[in-house]
Formats: structure tokens, C-alpha cells, sequence
């Protein structure tokens, strides 16, 4: 492992760790968009996970542009050990993670750091826009957590956490990017990144996070700019692959919960519950019935055997609890039927629940400042 020039300078406020592997074309965006910030108290560390030359040559040229950039170089090991070893080369009192190929509005780094420091709490997350590639700058759908600005303290953090995927926003806290850390709470409770799962291990890093915080912030602003490439591979993955990744990362979120107390148990059973109704609604959009179905019945195995909340305590749509609830007690075949009913008369639940539930959030939102 390797580091190319290192730098003297004072140590830095806050640490920006980059992770790439390959992908070179889309690196300058987002570096140039962290550089020309409102922020300027910053060192960002970009660590090269084993990419290819052309790559490491674009990561050197970029780095010679400003003393702020450090490179690190490593064998590869997956984004989950790029990002690990972030962290054990950070210097920065708070650290914030962004992806190589997403960007960053001017404000991002400055509204989070003052945020915490203002309001003396150990987390802040922003909302994010979501764009397709890098074609020109077009709007983007814009997605939120909650309807304005919100701060939370004590077990009120965690619970909020779970319950953010009811709440018209998905998986989207699913990612360790648009937040803001203190990295002594990191550092001291020797927090890090599973690199053993393939999916889920930002969730379970902020989730553990936030076990240890006084306080959380959310500010409602897409600050994060997430870029959806048309040719990632999660878009091409066979239903049985997906759940196989996905209930990897559950028996891990179930492992942590055994850890806990009854208020965070409970939690997490509210997450786990919501990440099955995901695990469903995905695997509902593929074509190959044969497919479909065998990645239901393991799923609703998996389902039946772990999550003991009851469905209807679920806050989400009644035609998505009687997916869920289908799901839970193995009638498989009636989920699909049901799916197949709902997607002719372009009233599919499943595909439409969170969206739902999204815009009557947002609505609400505008009303009540008018």
C-alpha cells in the first residue's frame, strides 16, 4: 500500500474519502465538484482500490492539481476495504464519503460541518438529487427524508433511522454518502465497513453509527448529486442473485439486533420487515416466471423464519401489506397473480407504493407552509 506525496500541511477539519476502482471518466466531476465548494477546510483522500494504469494515471494527474489531495493506492479488495482504509489514513476531526462517479452541490461540505458544530450534535445527512449520467446537467428528481429541516437526540436517532423507510423514501439511508461524521465516535468504537457482505454494509456502518451518537441532523436540501449509470450492473442482476446479496445483508442486520436492547430490537425489526417489501417489490419487476418465483419462495422462507412484527403495523399502502403479508405466510403464487391484476391496470402497488407515499409526504410538506 502506498501513498504519493504526502503532505505537511495543518491537519485538515474534515476528511473526504473517495474510493475508485476504474471507471477514470467520471472521477475529475467529482473531485472538481468538492474542490470548488464553499468549503474550504478539507483534505480529500482518494483511495485506488487496485484500478487499472490508465486509471492510477488519471488519479495522479488529479491529485497533482491540489495539495489538499492525497492518493493512496491498494490492492483491491472491494469498496467496502477502499473506504476502511480511508479511515485509518484520515486526519480530519469529521469525515464525509463520496463516490467517485456522484458530486456534490457547492454548499454540501459547509452546510453539514456547520450543522453539526452549531447545534453540537454527531450526524448530519442531507436529500439528494438523482440524475442519469453525465449527459448536460438536467434536473433531476429530487428525494428527501422528511418535509424540512429535522434534528434528533437520543433514542430518537435510531428510531428515526429505521423508520425512514416508511416513509415514502425507500432505501435510500441505505448509503454511507450525503452525511457528514465525527470520526473520534468512529475511531473510538472501531467502527468499520463489513467486507465480507456484498450489499447492505453502508447500512449497517451508519446504523451502527448511530448507536453512539447524541444527536442527528437532517437538512432538507438535495446537496448530494447521485449519478445512475444506465450500464450498472445492479440493473442486469437475475432475481436469485439479488436475494441471495440482499439476505446476506439481513442475517446480518439480524445479528447486530441480537446485540441490542428491546428499543433498538424493535427497530431494527421495523427495518427488516420494510428491506423484505423491498427485496419483493425488486424482484417483482423481472420478466423470467420461473425466476420469479424461486426467488419468492426463498425470500418468503427467509421472511416467515426471521421477522416476527406484525404486517400491519407496517405504515405503507393497504395493497402493499397484502403483498407483504402474501409474501410472509408463502402464498407466492397469489403474489404474483396479484402483481400480474394491478400491473395491466397500471395500479401496481408494489412498483408505485413508495412513490406514493413520497408525493402525499411532500404535499403535506407544502401545506403546511403555506
Amino acid at each position: 500500500m502506498t501513498e504519493s506525496k504526502s503532505s505537511s500541511r495543518i491537519l485538515p477539519e474534515t476528511s473526504v474519502i473517495v474510493p475508485v476502482y476504474n471507471r477514470p471518466e467520471y472521477l475529475e466531476f467529482c473531485i472538481n465538484s468538492i474542490l470548488s465548494g464553499t468549503y474550504r477546510d478539507f483534505e480529500i483522500i482518494i483511495v485506488d482500490d487496485g484500478s487499472d494504469e490508465d486509471t492510477l494515471k488519471v488519479c495522479e494527474e488529479i491529485k497533482n492539481k491540489d495539495e489538499r489531495i492525497r492518493l493512496i493506492s491498494k490492492a483491491h479488495g472491494g469498496v467496502s476495504s477502499a473506504r476502511n482504509e480511508g479511515l485509518r489514513q484520515a486526519r480530519g476531526e469529521f469525515v464525509s464519503f463520496i463516490d467517485s462517479d456522484d458530486m456534490v452541490e457547492p454548499e454540501y461540505l459547509q452546510t453539514l460541518t456547520d450543522a453539526i458544530k452549531c447545534e453540537n450534535i454527531d450526524y448530519a445527512l442531507c436529500g439528494f438529487l438523482c440524475e442519469e449520467d453525465y449527459e448536460g446537467r438536467k434536473e433531476g428528481e429530487k428525494f428527501g427524508y422528511f418535509s424540512g429541516d429535522k434534528t434528533f437526540y437520543g433514542n430518537g436517532v435510531l428510531t428515526e433511522a429505521c423508520l425512514l423507510t416508511q416513509r415514502g423514501c425507500a432505501f435510500k439511508l441505505s448509503t454511507s454518502c450525503m452525511s457528514l461524521y465525527r470520526r473520534s465516535i468512529i475511531e473510538e468504537h472501531d467502527i468499520r465497513f463489513r467486507e465480507d457482505i456484498e450489499y447492505g454494509e453502508d447500512t449497517l456502518f451508519v446504523f451502527t453509527y448511530l448507536h453512539f451518537i447524541r444527536g442527528a441532523k437532517y437538512i432538507d436540501r438535495p446537496l448530494y448529486i447521485y449519478i445512475q449509470h444506465k450500464d450498472s450492473a445492479s440493473h442486469s442482476q437475475k432475481p436469485m442473485d439479488f436475494v441471495r446479496i440482499n439476505l446476506d445483508f439481513l442475517d446480518a442486520i439480524y445479528e447486530k439486533a441480537a446485540e441490542c436492547g428491546d428499543h433498538e430490537r424493535n427497530c431494527y425489526a421495523q427495518f427488516e420487515t420494510l428491506a423484505y417489501f423491498h427485496i419483493v417489490r425488486e424482484i417483482l419487476k423481472g420478466s423470467d416466471r420461473t425466476d420469479l418465483m424461486e426467488a419468492l419462495e426463498l425470500t418468503s422462507m427467509r421472511f416467515s423464519e426471521r421477522c416476527k412484527i406484525p404486517v400491519r403495523r407496517i405504515d405503507i399502502a393497504r395493497s402493499s401489506k397484502l403483498i407483504l403479508w402474501l409474501t410472509k405466510h408463502n402464498h407466492c403464487k397469489a403474489v404474483l397473480a396479484l402483481n400480474d391484476i394491478w400491473y395491466s391496470n397500471l395500479m401496481n402497488p408494489v412498483r408505485s407504493a413508495y412513490e406514493h407515499r413520497g408525493r402525499k409526504a411532500r404535499e403535506k410538506g407544502r401545506n403546511g407552509k403555506q
